[in-house]
């Protein structure tokens, strides 16, 4: 079975935890198959926001699977429009069963949809991360890009899909409402955790080690947070919240780049003896640090790093986002919705100081965990009846080891 997954716009960036990374890895891992990996020229610096040009050609990523990166349109408007001129040919080179187009607001599904109709054995899939939060703020982008060029060329390639999935319930409504898809043709396929990386069995051990290394003592409740520190991450408001407390005991960990604005700030609270300020680190020292700590508090924006968190299976503190709820799952959670330091602190309070409402909610976010790996969510990514084509007989026990602890 030959899988060509698609970056079709932006960059692509090899050892990233983004779903264009590990969903393709993991459906190789589950299903046995032969994923090859196409992408533009783009990719992002280490830790960084700025953007790399790579030259045209194949690759190895870092976690073994083929990367062809294909040269980006010359133009500022080609480019806009996130055309890759040789995409046909590599298809027709590749020769896949299953396309997965990431990101598919770009005029290249036209060439998608040309080798669909030419081989029309294939199977295509896509997704898109556009939700108004993130797209369509601008009249330019909202009435032109989105509103007529994206809608025109998604409403009549639809049919050629067997799903487009939003990776947020809000990204669902977004392809509903913006673009006019289908019910039929529309679902949720979620971002996660890459569960290959957790060392459950060993996590105790872990725990103890880095809490050693932290200078914390196993009575301190660890509170972790991160990702891109911007101000609507709202650091702040946790870092008054916990001051407020006045509590010794209460640590907090921070992991990420922050942006020019916030690297002030995190320069004067680096000095507070309960704060940790990680700097950026990659999936696998984050999974490690989930493992040091009780509790995760993201009272910002959305971020893929809260579908990790509940993925590893942490309980948590979230910001309430309208149709970004999906990892609530009746108990592993709470959501803080006013932005302000009193009530985050009650939610706070609430939970460390209360042992029964920690320990119930500890074991809900056990309990739900792997709904949110990886393995869990490449056998949805591809439809119901990919089990008939994989090359790998023993999907079922891959699934059962790679989720066994």
């Amino acid at each position: 079975m030959k899988i060509v997954s698609i970056v079709l716009h932006g960059n692509f960036t090899d050892g990233m935890a983004y779903q264009e990374n590990c969903l393709p890895y993991y459906q190789k891992k589950v299903f046995g198959a032969d994923v090859v990996i196409v992408a533009g020229q783009y990719s992002l610096k280490t830790g960084s926001n700025e953007s790399v040009v790579n030259a045209p050609g194949e690759y190895t990523c870092f976690n073994g699977l083929r990367l062809i990166r294909i040269a980006n349109a010359k133009g500022k408007i080609r480019r806009k429009l996130a055309y890759m001129p040789a995409l046909y040919d590599v298809l027709e080179k590749e020769q896949p069963d299953y396309i997965f187009a990431h990101l598919i607001q770009s005029v290249s599904i036209k060439d998608v949809v040309r080798y669909k109709k030419k081989h029309p054995e294939v199977k295509v899939y896509g997704d898109s991360h556009a939700d108004y939060i993130n797209s369509a703020h601008g009249w330019l982008s909202k009435k032109i890009l989105h509103g007529i060029i994206w809608k025109h060329i998604l409403k009549k390639s639809e049919v050629y899909f067997e799903k487009i999935y939003g990776v947020l319930p809000a990204r669902v409504s977004f392809l509903k409402k913006m673009y006019g898809l289908s019910d039929d043709k529309v679902d949720l396929l979620l971002m996660g955790a890459e569960d290959e990386l957790i060392d459950y069995k060993q996590r105790a051990a872990i725990r103890k080690k880095i809490r050693e290394n932290l200078n914390f003592s196993e009575d301190d409740f660890v509170i972790i947070t991160g990702g891109k520190i911007d101000e609507r991450k709202n650091l702040k408001v946790l870092v008054e919240s916990i001051e407020s407390f006045k509590d010794n005991n209460i640590k907090l960990l921070v992991f990420g780049k922050p942006d020019d604005k916030m690297q002030v700030y995190m320069d004067e609270i680096k000095r507070k003896d309960y704060i940790r300020n990680l700097g950026w680190i990659d999936s696998r020292r984050m999974y490690e640090y989930f493992h040091a700590s009780d509790l995760c508090v993201f009272p910002g924006t959305h971020s893929v790093i809260w579908e990790q968190a509940v993925g590893y299976g942490l309980p948590g503190v979230f910001r309430h986002w309208d149709e970004i709820d999906h990892i609530d799952l009746r108990g592993n959670m709470r959501f803080f919705y006013n932005n302000s330091v009193s009530e985050l602190t009650d939610i706070l309070k609430e939970i460390i100081y209360s042992k029964g409402t920690y320990e119930k909610m500890k074991s809900r976010a056990e309990e739900i965990r792997r709904e949110f790996h990886y393995s869990t969510l490449a056998t949805k990514s591809l439809g119901e009846n990919v089990m008939e084509q994989a090359d790998n007989k023993q999907v079922p026990g891959i699934l059962g080891r790679l989720s066994e602890n």
